[in-house]
């Protein structure tokens, strides 16, 4: 979330080397996921809810995918790859609700306690042990969202309504899905963007049904034949070939890098938020925000260090 300059690059190359392809592959996704909550709004205004317009945009990205990635999908899958996909349904989704009906940035700043959330699974799973310096991280990042989320009034530090605390589920469900993509060793790069994207049009799928999207869309097809009515399809592809794109290479990203360092280079996303916020949507932070993401921010900056021992 802050400028990639050489010394951060390379202290982030894979195993094999190789520093900027996989770094850069991570900050491309970090990009789209800066950004992708304004489309989502467009289509809210237009008459399309968040949860059908979440599914229809994943079902072209896992169309595209299958297009492109037919062989890579043809594998009979373990429990691993299986969670990774929900884990990365349950993510997105999540994450593309919060955005549309909370405050962004508060939003993005809960999803990015993953350190957090990262440490806890890379040792249930990995086998990582938490190092005294990464438990301080750890707490480091708490006091943040504390502090972001603490409420003068209640005297208490909760997310405020139901978009924060789905922010704050999301990053947990990216945390382990990013641990769970690193320990899916034997899976190609392509065959996880394609489950992942699965995992996404399942979960965009079964939220449509219970919050009844569905039923609105007969709102929704009278505006298609009405002037600049194509837009609306126009822009589900746009938004399917982006997602399509920005998952593979996030998932090119995640099988060459740690677990753990992937928070660092996601750190982008809250710049290209920020900013897209307050120029799109007039959103700006309090002094106590700022002070909160502060030490969010040093969390993720420094989460590489949180497990590395095994």
């Amino acid at each position: 979330m802050f400028q990639v300059n050489s010394s951060f690059v390379s202290n982030i190359k894979s195993d094999q080397g190789t520093a900027w392809q996989p770094a850069i592959s991570v900050l491309v996704g970090a990009i789209v996921w800066g950004l992708i909550w304004y489309p989502y709004r467009v289509l809210t205004d237009w008459g399309l809810p968040g949860t059908l317009s979440s599914f229809l945009t994943f079902v072209v990205a896992l169309l595209l995918a299958l297009m492109i990635h037919r062989k890579s999908a043809l594998i009979r899958p373990d429990w691993i790859i299986v969670a990774m996909s929900l884990t990365a349904g349950l993510t997105n989704v999540g994450f593309v609700w919060a955005t549309i009906h909370g405050e962004v940035m508060r939003v993005v700043l809960l999803f990015y306690l993953m350190p957090v959330w990262t440490a806890g699974f890379a040792w249930l799973i990995l086998g990582e042990r938490i190092s005294r310096m990464g438990a301080l991280l750890c707490v480091t990042a708490l006091c943040g969202a504390a502090l972001i989320l603490w409420n003068p009034e209640l005297g208490e530090p909760w997310p405020r309504g139901i978009p924060e605390w789905i922010g704050l589920l999301a990053g947990v469900n990216f945390a382990l899905s990013n641990v769970l993509s690193r320990k899916a060793k034997n899976y190609t790069s392509s065959t996880k963007s394609v489950w992942l994207l699965a995992g996404c049009a399942v979960i965009g799928l079964i939220g449509s049904l219970f919050s009844g999207s569905f039923s609105e869309i007969s709102t929704v097809v009278p505006m298609l034949s009405r002037q600049g009515g194509w837009l609306i399809p126009v822009l589900l592809l746009l938004l399917g070939l982006v997602l399509m794109s920005a998952n593979t290479a996030m998932q090119y990203g995640l099988q060459q890098l740690p677990a753990n360092r992937i928070p660092l280079i996601c750190l982008f996303e809250l710049v290209v938020a920020g900013l897209s916020a307050w120029l799109l949507a007039g959103e700006r932070l309090g002094l106590k925000e700022i002070l909160g993401a502060s030490l969010i921010i040093t969390a993720s900056v420094l989460s590489h260090r949180i497990s590395v021992h095994q």
